[in-house]
């Protein structure tokens, strides 16, 4: 998500030329980002974000009709989402690392990324969700209700 974010270009009416987004923009797009249901969506959805949602104010730098909003990708480019982050916002809040390394049983001497690569592997290695429900619920200190949704956080091969 963030590699992506950081690819983006944008020329606004302001702009003599494509720019980088401000970190202002960058944060108004993340949401998009999380979904767990559809993982893909397209770079159209970003694009109507940043431009205030006005269908036809937007468009592809190269695009031949003259638009107020340029982006360097096509408004058809496929976008991956970031459905394991939505369920753990979900599970956590939108302070998921902050929330999910204090209560990490194991997290002491442990950075963030550290504990958020445990958490991962976890999901990722087990293969009976019986003992997933119980290593979250006993080292992520989750209800029974919020070890459910974990368990049934989608990662991939």
């Amino acid at each position: 998500m963030r590699s992506f974010i950081n690819n983006i270009k944008i020329q606004t009416p302001a702009d003599k030329e494509l720019r980088s987004l401000t970190p202002d923009e960058a944060l108004l797009i993340e949401p998009l980002f999380y979904r767990k249901t559809k993982e893909h969506f397209d770079f159209e959805d970003i694009a109507k974000k940043l431009s205030g949602g006005k269908k036809g104010s937007y468009g592809h730098i190269n695009d031949k009709r003259d638009v107020a909003y340029k982006f360097n990708f096509k408004m058809s480019t496929s976008v991956s989402g970031s459905p394991v982050i939505a369920y753990l916002r979900d599970i956590f809040s939108e302070e998921w690392i902050d929330i999910l390394c204090s209560l990490y049983a194991k997290g002491e001497g442990k950075s963030q990324q550290q504990i958020v690569n445990d958490v991962w592997h976890a999901l990722f290695s087990f293969d009976d969700n019986n003992k997933l429900r119980d290593w979250a619920k006993l080292n992520l200190q989750l209800s029974d209700e919020d070890a459910d949704t974990f368990i049934k956080i989608p990662i991939k091969q």
